[in-house]
């Protein structure tokens, strides 16, 4: 029996509807994508909203953890379909970032590094696709200063880092002074453009530069004032943003000789985040950044001479991270910042000849694990434990090395500081983790 071969119309009418079925199919699926990318977006911000609330209580940090695991999981999915249905767009960049910030705290650098790095390719073609939509560069500035702050901690090479804060802080300055949208809206610019002024401020104290680091960080308060302007009842913001200028401020001018304007910083910066604690009793991130505060005025106490005020601010420095790393041992800042104070109470304990009591806390701070291993050789090297004497016979404090990257004495004149393009996106990788 032979089977009736098909007229030309029937082969064609065949073919027409298996396209229109597979038309029919990839539509089905890309409206499924597209429900699932919403239904993802809620649950990114209700994840997002919780996190924030959870974070100033250490105790939290392990259910904060499972909650950021699971919300990763979900989030995976839109970058996967964005470049599987041809829309990678804001979203999957924004995406990509909040996904980087959660492999941020999980600890997982080379993960966070290749989502940011990712986001910003899809930002960089967006601002050349739509130069008009100020939204793409904003979110841009977010991945440059992510990268930039992963190179602190990482990175041998800080052109590398100053590329991408350059970046952040001229295009900054572009959203400000240039509003070619109406989002995001100019509070926002402002407050982000002080963000790119702190980095700055920070990385320039970092590499040795008090004067440079000192112009960031006024420009860095002057633009957070202006920012605050517009939301004046905001007073969480006005206590972390003017306090953490105001110890920039402070240990910027400390470092500059000739000038007098550190210790009143430094004072302001303390009363501004015991407020803060007062406040809020329980938000162990203000209970931190007073350590700090009173870490930073031991260290000024300490080059002043007066070592017994000294003293008394490290100890209750010290007092608060024992306290918070009781509560929170998982969380590593809490062993770098309490490291640092251990460090500076065996110098000022040294620079009182208390040998004894020296060595217990440069004991305690080079039993800091993993990433301060830094300080167990330093702390060891007795010659050059703590002050350094310059020619007028007084000692400066000498902080041990942070869990940022050490660059030596690179001064920032070296890395053109005006905002030129001096290492390309292509050259971001991260090295080390």
């Amino acid at each position: 029996m032979r089977l009736r071969k098909r007229a030309p119309a029937e082969e064609k009418e065949a073919r027409q509807d298996a396209d229109r079925k597979a038309e029919e199919a990839k539509k089905s699926q890309e409206f499924a994508f597209e429900q699932a990318q919403v239904g993802l977006e809620t649950v990114l911000n209700v994840v997002t909203t919780m996190n924030q609330k959870m974070r100033p209580i250490a105790e939290l940090g392990p259910l904060r953890k499972e909650l950021l695991q699971d919300a990763l999981k979900r989030l995976e999915i839109i970058p996967k379909g964005a470049v599987a249905f041809g829309k990678v767009d804001r979203t999957t960049g924004i995406t990509l970032q909040q996904m980087g910030k959660i492999y941020e705290q999980m600890g997982d650098t080379q993960n966070q590094t290749q989502v940011i790095e990712k986001s910003l390719e899809i930002f960089a073609r967006l601002m050349a696709e739509q130069p008009e939509e100020d939204l793409n560069r904003y979110n841009a500035t977010i991945s440059h200063d992510a990268l930039g702050e992963i190179g602190r901690e990482n990175w041998a090479d800080p052109s590398k880092i100053a590329f991408h804060f350059n970046r952040s802080l001229e295009m900054r300055k572009e959203l400000v002074a240039n509003k070619q949208s109406p989002k995001p809206e100019m509070s926002l610019r402002q407050h982000a453009l002080a963000i790119a002024f702190q980095n700055w401020a920070v990385l320039a104290l970092e590499l040795g530069d008090p004067v440079k680091a000192l112009e960031y960080a006024k420009d860095y308060l002057k633009q957070s004032q202006t920012a605050l302007a517009a939301d004046p009842k905001n007073e969480y913001a006005r206590r972390e943003l003017i306090s953490s200028a105001y110890v920039l401020i402070g240990k910027a001018s400390t470092r500059i000789p000739d000038s007098n304007d550190g210790p009143r910083y430094l004072r302001n910066s303390l009363l501004l985040r015991q407020e803060w604690i007062k406040a809020i009793p329980v938000d162990d991130y203000g209970k931190q950044e007073l350590a700090r505060s009173l870490d930073a005025m031991g260290d000024l106490e300490t080059e002043l001479g007066h070592y017994a005020d000294a003293q008394d601010f490290y100890q209750r420095s010290l007092v608060i991270f024992q306290e918070l790393q009781k509560k929170a041992p998982y969380v590593p800042e809490f062993q770098w910042f309490r490291a640092n104070v251990d460090y500076h109470l065996g110098t000022v304990y040294r620079l009182q000849n208390n040998e004894k009591a020296a060595h217990e806390h440069f004991s305690s701070c080079a039993e800091t694990p993993e990433k301060s291993r830094a300080h167990a050789s330093l702390c060891s090297t007795r010659p050059t434990c703590g002050g350094r004497q310059n020619g007028s016979g007084d000692y400066r404090i000498r902080s041990p090395p942070s869990r940022k990257t050490v660059f030596g004495s690179m001064r920032l004149g070296h890395l053109q500081l005006g905002g030129g393009d001096r290492w390309p996106l292509s050259q971001s990788g991260c090295e080390g983790s």
